[in-house]
């Protein structure tokens, strides 16, 4: 019961929260710059959705990984960038509306693109069952309500009430570090003995 109050309330509320705080620090014209010159943003989708599986695919060649680890690093790779890469680039002070536009769109485009590259990955590596699927409406439902809903309105709360926004989004900007900080703690803590049993056959290949 604890754990699915943790998972199902808590942790979407606190992502919530966030990432209503980013919307706090942005304005409309911070996303319209992004379309007006859309390198950084073509950049950013070409490393997410192409160069990123294509280096987990050579690091899983090079190391000799079983073909279930090689998978399974294949496929985190292949995966868009979540509201914890934005929160890392809001807390490291970054291009925050650059964040989530690629968060936007490679959660919009990997639902057609992972399917593929699993594909390839499972018949390259000799993996049995060829097919991969992807709960595309689920996915987009879940990065619209817990990403673009908040940044939006934390958007509209600026907009209106700016003097405000500029006192509450420091708190929100400390509540984000220590939440980082319990999250990452936990889960490593939580993972621990499979950490370390997927790293020896690593460790033993070199």
């Amino acid at each position: 019961m604890q754990i699915d109050i943790m998972t199902k309330i808590v942790l979407p509320l606190a992502l919530f929260i966030i990432m209503f705080g980013m919307g706090l620090g942005l304005k409309k014209q911070d996303f319209g710059a992004l379309f007006i010159s859309p390198k950084a943003l073509s950049l950013g989708l070409s490393c997410q959705l192409l160069l990123l599986p294509s280096v987990a695919f050579l690091l899983a060649m090079s190391f000799t990984l079983t073909p279930e680890l090689a998978i399974g690093l294949i496929l985190v790779a292949c995966c868009p960038g979540g509201v914890t890469s934005n929160l890392y680039t809001y807390l490291f002070k970054g291009d925050v509306a650059l964040s989530i536009s690629l968060t936007t769109l490679a959660t919009f485009i990997s639902p057609f693109t992972l399917p593929l590259i699993m594909h390839f990955a499972m018949q390259t590596l000799s993996v049995p069952g060829h097919e991969f699927a992807l709960p595309v409406i689920k996915t987009i439902v879940q990065m619209l309500m817990i990403t673009v809903l908040p940044v939006c309105l934390g958007m509209v709360f600026n907009h209106f009430k700016p003097h405000l926004s500029l006192k509450i989004e420091p708190f929100i900007r400390r509540f984000s570090s220590v939440f980082l900080i319990v999250i990452v703690l936990s889960i490593i803590h939580k993972n621990a003995d499979q950490m370390l049993s997927f790293l020896r056959p690593v460790a033993l290949q070199r």
